[in-house]
């Protein structure tokens, strides 16, 4: 049976190239240009995936609303395209669960629908994920060792439970012990997707030897264990299925902090090449910064230097440069380590300003799309 998508848009091209895109994997596609048409498709039909243009931000809004108030398409996964002048946060905040950018081009595209591809349908996963019911402890950015409700695991992915918004790209150092083991699982996964319930899907980047094996022998030993329950009939199954209650734990959230803070503190995920020197000058190693702060940074690393180690970090991006003082407060092996900036001057601050502001710029690239240094 082929899987149902609506577009909601009014751009003929952008319709086009969507179309050609979905139907090539096997989509049933549904056009509606007019915004009470596509309210009326989404009370009486199940959709796997909804894409709207949202050049009229307050009707998508609406339309998200309508979707997410109907059992059957609770579920559907949603795609806002968006340009600069869309609140993001709040698409996502209302059940967006992810965003493209204009202009649609098929390569736009093609890049922005993969991650969300890898959820439609759920029985093209090509990997089974085994319920589980344990807390994980995960680093990201300048956030660390921030308990999470681990939900699923698989060979190549795992599912938790966020009150914190990840958007991809995004990637998060985890440390858990499944139930019955006594061996830590320590891995990198990347956010391929977050939905309105605070659930975030994560591939596995890297899993060192002795946490593959104990990851491997845990699921030989629990091929069916707590079996996801079968979906109605014409219902897109959801594999991610939260712990019943739902669980509600205290996380660092934006919601709670200040307008300021929440502009100051807020992370960028990039992908730039920086070099790391000692403070008198000579480079330690050439790396790559994956999340940055108005505080600090993640840098990615192999060798990562020992917590209170000062350094200077130099980013180059276009014919820009930043250098930064900091300090490592966060050190994890084999990953990477987490950097507080040490911000001495108006000038430093103003660099780092001009960074964000570059990363910002950025936000037009398609989500996946990794930016370069210059």
């Amino acid at each position: 049976m082929a899987i149902p998508a609506l577009i909601v848009c009014q751009d003929p091209e952008a319709v086009r190239i969507l179309k050609q895109i979905l139907e090539s994997r096997g989509m049933k596609v549904e056009h509606c240009a007019e915004q009470e048409i596509a309210a009326t498709r989404l009370a009486e039909q199940h959709l796997a995936m909804v894409i709207l243009d949202c050049e009229d931000e307050s009707a998508a809004l609406g339309l998200i609303g309508v979707a997410r108030a109907e059992s059957e398409n609770r579920n559907a996964l949603i795609v806002a395209v968006v340009d600069g002048h869309n609140d993001t946060r709040e698409l996502f905040d209302r059940g967006a669960n992810f965003v493209m950018y204009k202009p649609v081009s098929t390569e736009r595209a093609s890049e922005s629908l993969q991650a969300a591809w890898s959820l439609l349908p759920p029985e093209r996963r090509r990997k089974e994920r085994i319920h589980v019911s344990t807390q994980a402890s995960i680093t990201f950015a300048t956030t660390e060792d921030v308990p999470v409700p681990l939900l699923n695991v698989s060979e190549d992915g795992i599912a938790i439970h966020s009150q914190n918004k990840m958007p991809p790209p995004c990637r998060v150092y985890f440390q858990f012990t499944l139930p019955g083991q006594s061996d830590v699982v320590r891995l990198a996964a990347e956010v391929t997707w977050q939905d309105w319930r605070g659930r975030v899907g994560l591939h596995f980047a890297h899993v060192p030897q002795a946490s593959r094996r104990a990851l491997n022998e845990w699921l030989k030993k629990n091929p069916n264990r707590q079996q996801e329950p079968s979906a109605p009939a014409g219902t897109r199954i959801d594999r991610f299925v939260l712990p019943t209650p739902e669980p509600r734990i205290s996380l660092p959230s934006a919601a709670t902090a200040s307008d300021d803070d929440r502009r100051n503190q807020a992370r960028r995920s990039c992908r730039l090449g920086v070099n790391v020197y000692r403070p008198a000058g000579s480079v330690i190693q050439h790396c790559t910064l994956t999340d940055v702060s108005a505080g600090g940074c993640y840098i990615e690393t192999t060798d990562p230097l020992s917590e209170g180690t000062r350094l200077v970090i130099e980013v180059r991006t276009g014919d820009w440069k930043l250098r930064v003082h900091g300090k490592v407060r966060s050190m994890h092996r084999g990953y990477g380590m987490g950097v507080e900036f040490r911000l001495r001057t108006a000038e430093d601050k103003e660099d780092v300003k001009q960074l964000l502001a570059c990363l910002d710029a950025q936000a037009n690239l398609p989500i996946g799309r990794e930016t370069q240094p210059g």
